[in-house]
């Protein structure tokens, strides 16, 4: 029996108060919470998407503003015959990256998830598989890109966390491939969702970051004001102790990038601005956010019950009722709100794509 079949039951034979709350039967709530889990797997993703573009776009202009520093910096330290500070790069290219390599980490995630996600996803499986394989696709190039500010100068001091970029180049590509051929399809054709191109992606980063590794960052390619090259700022700035740093000095821009007396938020907060702490701490949060999300999205249910008030029906466009409360458990954390989103009994898919959406943004 439906559950619109059993509600006309109900006003037939006993009548239903107002502002009495009907919960939903089992089968119907089990369908709203894969409907919304699928909704909120597909918005993790690109989300994901999204911030690395966002990020990527931050660091290159915080980017900037470091090379300006650094040039003003090398031209009043050769003006007043002074020893240029330590190095900047050691100091802040591993907080610039952060989130890219956050979002990393969560992509493969991800990817080693593919046996659960088929069981929640169905047929939209592929389409799920061709967005995270774009998403590594950028994820991948940006690491790249954080491999090519670490050249053979400026090595010293960050072989490890180059490393660290190069290996997440590296199982980004073979992770999806690797984990969506042994998963258990369930019939889907993964052939054919999987880009061709896609199978050899782990191979390309991992070269693609070898060479790069061998190769001049695009940081800190600038001309002095004489016109002659400065090389690579960041590497024109470091490799010299002493001096008069460690103190106030007649440059006052080199004392911003200071990378012996000045941490690496009290750098980029002097040079890029305090926002740039912000969106580092912003961003942390954001994706801690999204893997707590997707972990419990890929694993459990997260609609575990829906409360209706029968008076509150709408038949504009079939049968749905405006007044509904939902229950819901994002990990191990339990919430309950009257939700905005009216219960189209008559159309399930559509209502939990909305809740999917709605639990989303809370």
């Amino acid at each position: 029996m439906t559950t619109l079949v059993r509600l006309t039951v109900l006003y037939m034979a006993f009548g239903v108060c107002t502002g009495e709350l009907v919960p939903l039967d089992g089968f119907s709530t089990e369908s709203l919470d894969t409907f919304a889990r699928k909704k909120l797997m597909f918005l993790i993703v690109q989300k994901l998407n999204e911030t690395i573009e966002i990020q990527d776009s931050l660091k290159h202009q915080c980017d900037l503003k470091i090379n300006q520093s650094i040039e003003e910096c090398n031209a009043c330290a050769r003006s007043e015959n002074i020893t240029k500070p330590a190095s900047v790069l050691g100091s802040v290219l591993p907080s610039l990256m952060n989130p890219i390599i956050l979002v990393a980490g969560v992509v493969k995630d991800i990817e080693g998830s593919m046996d659960n996600a088929v069981n929640v996803l169905g047929d939209k499986t592929s389409d799920f598989i061709k967005d995270v394989g774009s998403v590594a696709k950028t994820a991948g190039d940006s690491l790249i890109d954080g491999v090519s500010d670490v050249n053979n100068d400026i090595l010293e001091g960050l072989s490890t966390f180059q490393d660290l970029l190069t290996s997440l180049v590296t199982d980004l590509g073979h992770g999806l491939t690797a984990n969506v051929h042994s998963s258990d399809s369930g019939g889907i054709d993964f052939g054919n969702s999987v880009d061709s191109s896609l199978d050899n992606f782990g191979d390309h980063l991992s070269q693609v970051a070898q060479s790069d590794i061998d190769s001049e960052s695009h940081l800190g390619h600038e001309t002095d004001h004489d016109g002659n090259s400065i090389g690579h700022a960041f590497t024109d700035l470091g490799h010299a102790n002493g001096g008069v740093f460690g103190k106030r000095s007649v440059c006052s821009v080199c004392d911003k990038v200071n990378a012996t007396t000045r941490t690496s938020d009290e750098i980029l907060k002097d040079v890029c601005g305090e926002d740039e702490i912000h969106r580092q701490r912003a961003a942390t949060a954001f994706l801690s956010k999204m893997q707590t999300f997707y972990d419990t999205a890929v694993s459990k249910a997260i609609v575990t019950k829906v409360e209706y008030d029968p008076t509150s029906i709408d038949v504009t466009n079939g049968v749905a009722f405006k007044t509904v409360y939902v229950n819901y458990t994002i990990a191990s954390t339990p919430t309950r709100y009257q939700s905005t989103v009216p219960l189209r009994i008559t159309n399930l898919p559509v209502t939990g794509d909305a809740l999917g959406q709605e639990i989303f943004d809370r």
